[in-house]
């Protein structure tokens, strides 16, 4: 195996976080304490969350409401995934007896569930979409189901490792992983529907708890003790991206190139825009309890997501989880007025934009559509000397060419000493 080439962590360190910023997860209430392990959208508005105490929760309006139902006993359900409105399927066991596991599944959106194997505890399903199911098990099997968990069928034994996580990009490429087995832990690849498998990785201290791929080169895992691994040529060499930190990450997702989030102990949520170069740890809403454990992370695309955890936590983003409003990204003192061009540009559907104040000023900074028409005011409010950022999210707009304008004055008589326009460019 090839040297590990180790990058930079970092923690944006708090006193770099203006206080006009605000945090771009909200809090979403479902009436529950218990704790939620896994989370599946079918769209923007019709999701699932399942966890402790056999509890499934059901929203048709992006998490405004959660309909809270049970299936019954004293079961643990750790994954879900629905292939349309109607069908879907639960997997879990009986909470201490790890090899009383099942697979339930509903045809009529969760209303209702009947069992279609009890056989060893299914730690995760997966399916790119359509009726192909794999499910990693408790007792080393990966299994495999074509009609939508109807009937199963092995597709990989080694019975001396519990595998907690697979992951499928086509019908033909996947990775499964999971727990240390006599001081070594495992990522194996296949390349045929299950077929066969190959050995990728072997990892002497952590259990591999999550793998995600974006395409058939770029994936991240995450593991116990907080280490985050990746590979840009399909796992052929996997790099530590983060060391670990002792605080266990459970679940990530690769959202698009680049970007990758991930979720664990402590109330954590880590996002790198650079392919796992540097990990920046998310802000929390006001009042969020930092001894939450963040069990599943799931997004529609790239602004959009749900976050899922201990004591019936659900957090939401609209934005990738950027903290709304501006932000103060310095120390130093510019010594001129400026207004940067957003990035990136294009953009879809978020865009950074940064400006500098050498004083104290009243800053208007406003997005105008082609036809001068004010789309959004980002920010208006007066401002302390220093360099600052804000985010423009424009996911409800049609692509197209947009102008943002900037307007400072260092009091509220005299003319603006500073303006300047520039144009960006959505592309949908």
């Amino acid at each position: 195996m090839k040297t590990l080439l180790i990058f930079v962590f970092f923690i944006l360190p708090s006193f770099l976080i203006s206080v006009y910023a605000q945090s771009g997860w909200q809090k979403q209430t479902a009436n529950t304490t218990k704790t939620l392990i896994d989370v599946y959208f079918i769209d923007n508005n019709t999701g699932w969350i399942v966890g402790d105490s056999a509890i499934i929760l059901k929203t048709t309006n992006s998490g405004v409401n959660w309909l809270k139902s049970t299936y019954y006993g004293n079961v643990l359900l750790v994954s879900v995934y629905f292939k349309n409105q109607n069908t879907g399927l639960v997997g879990g066991y009986i909470s201490g007896q790890h090899l009383n596991g099942f697979v339930i599944k509903s045809t009529n959106g969760g209303n209702t569930w009947s069992e279609t194997y009890v056989q060893g505890e299914p730690y995760c399903l997966f399916s790119f979409g359509g009726d192909t199911v794999w499910s990693s098990r408790h007792d080393g099997n990966v299994m495999k189901s074509t009609n939508m968990g109807n009937t199963w069928t092995p597709a990989f034994v080694h019975t001396q490792l519990e595998l907690y996580s697979v992951f499928f990009i086509n019908n033909l490429t996947g990775w499964t992983g999971g727990a240390v087995y006599q001081g070594l832990a495992y990522i194996y690849k296949t390349t045929d529907g299950g077929n066969t498998w190959f050995n990728q990785f072997i990892s002497a201290t952590h259990h591999f708890y999550s793998i995600h791929f974006l395409n058939q080169n770029t994936g991240f895992a995450a593991t116990l003790f907080g280490a985050i691994y990746g590979t840009t040529n399909g796992g052929t060499d996997w790099l530590t991206l983060l060391p670990g930190n002792n605080s266990t990450l459970f679940n990530l997702q690769s959202v698009s190139p680049g970007t990758c989030y991930t979720v664990g102990e402590n109330s954590r949520i880590f996002k790198t825009q650079d392919n796992g170069a540097n990990w920046i740890l998310q802000m929390l809403p006001p009042g969020t309890n930092y001894n939450h454990t963040f069990s599943s992370i799931y997004f529609r695309n790239i602004s959009l997501g749900w976050v899922v955890g201990s004591s019936g936590i659900i957090l939401k983003t609209t934005n990738g989880g950027e903290l709304i409003g501006v932000q103060n990204i310095g120390t130093t003192i510019p010594h001129e007025y400026n207004l940067s061009q957003n990035y990136p540009n294009p953009f879809n559907p978020a865009t950074t934009i940064e400006f500098d104040l050498p004083k104290s000023s009243n800053v208007s900074l406003m997005v105008y559509d082609i036809k001068g028409k004010i789309i959004e005011q980002l920010v208006d409010e007066y401002l302390q000397a220093g360099s600052y950022k804000t985010t423009f999210n424009a996911n409800d707009l049609s692509s197209g060419i947009y102008f943002y304008r900037i307007a400072i004055h260092s009091d509220k008589i005299t003319a603006n000493d500073f303006t300047q326009t520039k144009k960006l460019v959505l592309v949908k």
